[in-house]
């Protein structure tokens, strides 16, 4: 595992231990940010890591990228075909630039979770905590992936002119990926702002998480 970061993401090691410290910290700043008073609560701690979680931007670069690593398996000797590979090359290291502090970042998330998970053992929050150390990690995961999907992405040009016979498979897939986005009928997610006081209020007075009441009166909602 650790060789395959090393391979995929080219940094450091101090870099490593940065983006993980940070992580780590942006974290802990966030947990104490949540033991404050609603009225001093800020957003800031949650927005500093939820700004790396990019991964509709970093998909779109990615789906950029594979259309033009296919198109270039089609410019044999052509004058173009270094203008692309250079585009390639460019777009690669955005999403290198894009993944690498995130993952570590998300690493760090991940610690502190783990961590304050094993501390709040006995208590209601451990589980709280161990449930979201395991969406982290795979969060960390999917941005390892979009690294490790981008480098063979630059390979493709290459492996199609060895295997041409593969063309058609390659355009079916993206043309997939074109038709996909039309045909996708899941539930569009909304989201709904109210004052924080008014949240905890809502709380302490049914019992159950806002978000299930706020749901449960919707689909309750009868119009004549």
């Amino acid at each position: 595992m650790i060789q395959t970061i090393r391979k995929y993401i080219p940094i450091k090691t101090d870099g490593y231990i940065s983006y993980i410290s940070l992580g780590f910290f942006c974290s802990a700043l966030m947990e104490i940010n949540l033991l404050l008073p609603y009225y001093l609560q800020l957003d800031v701690f949650y927005s500093t890591e939820i700004s790396f979680f990019a991964l509709k931007p970093v998909s779109f670069i990615l789906f950029i990228e594979y259309t033009l690593a296919i198109t270039c398996a089609f410019l044999l000797n052509s004058r173009f075909e270094k203008y692309f590979h250079n585009v390639l090359n460019d777009l690669h290291t955005i999403i290198e630039q894009l993944c690498s502090p995130a993952f570590f970042i998300m690493t760090g998330t991940i610690m502190l979770c783990i961590i304050t998970g094993f501390i709040g053992y006995l208590f209601e929050s451990g589980e709280y905590y161990r449930k979201y150390a395991v969406k982290f990690t795979f969060l960390a995961m999917v941005f390892l992936s979009m690294i490790i999907i981008s480098n063979f992405f630059i390979k493709i040009p290459f492996l199609l002119r060895k295997k041409p016979g593969y063309k058609e498979f390659a355009i079916i897939f993206l043309i997939t990926f074109f038709i996909t986005p039309f045909i996708n009928n899941k539930k569009e997610e909304i989201t709904l702002k109210i004052d924080k006081s008014k949240y905890i209020e809502i709380k302490e007075k049914t019992k159950t998480e806002p978000e299930e009441y706020i749901e449960n009166i919707i689909k309750n909602m009868r119009f004549d």
